[in-house]
């Protein structure tokens, strides 16, 4: 089995690809904590009535939470997870299972989940040196709520001190809420909300892209990189994410690889996709992509 490189070379495990975005002041919203509204049952705030504390707190219960897609953890939502940092605990909170309930194909992740782990703690130096935490939310679970029942859940389930979202962000049931409903609703519910400006892409015009993408209009994006991906432009590609583009490869320890600058050749027993997470009797390799270099 092999997989071409065509048009591109690579490097293994250099990470001396990372660069210095520019990224300005991204702030184009902010709202600070408020005083929580009345809670169901309340006449006013002065009387003595109190929500019965919860029995279990949420794993993010006072962090602040990023929200988004972040499948390709690309300079966008790095830039999110800093905004997070600089007001609390960071958290990146997003959906799972969209593709299931919505009947999208599936198709692979740009960044393999055995990865994320790593790319997050990468970018702890730009976030105070707290490394960024992912929480999922079952997609079917809140497909249906209006935007302010979301972000009750947010404050009231899930106990969150605050959000922060891009200026395109779109949330609650057909998308029907924006970021300035998401401002205006958590300042009714006491929550902080930082609202950024989307980090442009100068290289390609968006019309390259998807023309169709009512959301498209010149930021960084996950379609971008797989766009990159795609025609095999692997400096345009460590532009977006912020870093080198990383393959990983699950292999059982007989199994054999040799790379060339234009393929990766794998001898395989049994294919990757197929070996149990469980199993102690593989390997991984991951393999850096660079745009171009020696190997």
């Amino acid at each position: 089995m092999s997989f071409s490189t065509e048009r591109f070379r690579f490097l293994l495990n250099n990470d001396d690809c990372r660069r210095d975005n520019g990224l300005r002041d991204p702030y184009v919203n902010c709202i600070q904590p408020t005083k929580s509204p009345p809670l169901p049952g309340c006449l006013s705030q002065n009387e003595d009535c109190q929500e019965s504390p919860p029995e279990k707190l949420s794993p993010i219960a006072g962090g602040i939470v990023a929200l988004g897609k972040f499948d390709a953890l690309h300079i966008g939502h790095r830039e999110l997870a800093i905004q997070a940092s600089k007001v609390g605990i960071p958290f990146l909170l997003s959906f799972v299972g969209m593709a299931e309930v919505l009947g999208w194909e599936p198709r692979a992740p740009i960044v393999a989940k055995c990865d994320r782990k790593r790319v997050l703690s990468s970018w702890a130096p730009n976030c105070g040196n707290l490394t960024p935490r992912e929480f999922h939310i079952e997609f079917s679970k809140v497909r249906y709520l209006t935007p302010r029942q979301f972000v009750e859940k947010l404050s009231l389930e899930l106990g969150v001190r605050g959000v922060v979202a891009g200026e395109n962000y779109r949330f609650g049931y057909k998308a029907a809420g924006d970021a300035s409903d998401l401002v205006r609703l958590c300042e009714e519910y006491g929550l902080g909300a930082y609202i950024i400006s989307s980090v442009m892409d100068k290289k390609q015009d968006s019309k390259e892209i998807n023309a169709s993408d009512s959301m498209e209009r010149g930021q960084v994006s996950s379609t971008r990189v797989r766009h990159a991906l795609a025609k095999g432009d692997m400096n345009y590609a460590s532009e977006l994410l912020g870093r080198h583009h990383r393959l990983m490869l699950m292999m059982e320890e007989n199994d054999g690889v040799m790379i060339d600058t234009t393929h990766i050749h794998l001898e395989l027993d049994v294919l990757a996709t197929c070996i149990p997470l469980t199993s102690q009797d593989f390997r991984l390799l991951g393999i850096d992509f660079a745009g171009s270099g020696t190997f």
